[in-house]
């Protein structure tokens, strides 16, 4: 079974390219070229590259994942690097 790849950016150029290079290394290429800025996981849904169950069990908790990675980028190593959050009450 391959493993799907779902590309989403607005520069066709590079992701032509991009999907080419994956296709030649067997994967299977989904590409989406938007200028309106969706959401990957919404073009995922839509481009029925996944399952529903799928895109429930991979694509929502991906996304809540990497809400908490920037949160943890943002409080923590940024002041740690000498850069001030200041957070309004």
């Amino acid at each position: 079974m391959k493993i799907k790849i779902l590309i989403a950016d607005d520069e066709k150029e590079f992701v032509e390219t991009l999907a080419q290079r994956l296709e030649m290394r067997d994967f299977s290429v989904t590409t989406v070229c938007s200028g309106e800025g969706a959401t990957p996981n919404a073009i995922a849904y839509d481009s029925k590259q996944f399952t529903t169950g799928e895109f429930f069990a991979y694509g929502i908790p991906a996304s809540f994942l990497l809400m908490i990675i920037i949160a943890v980028a943002v409080l923590v190593v940024w002041p740690l690097m000498g850069m001030p959050v200041l957070l309004n009450p």
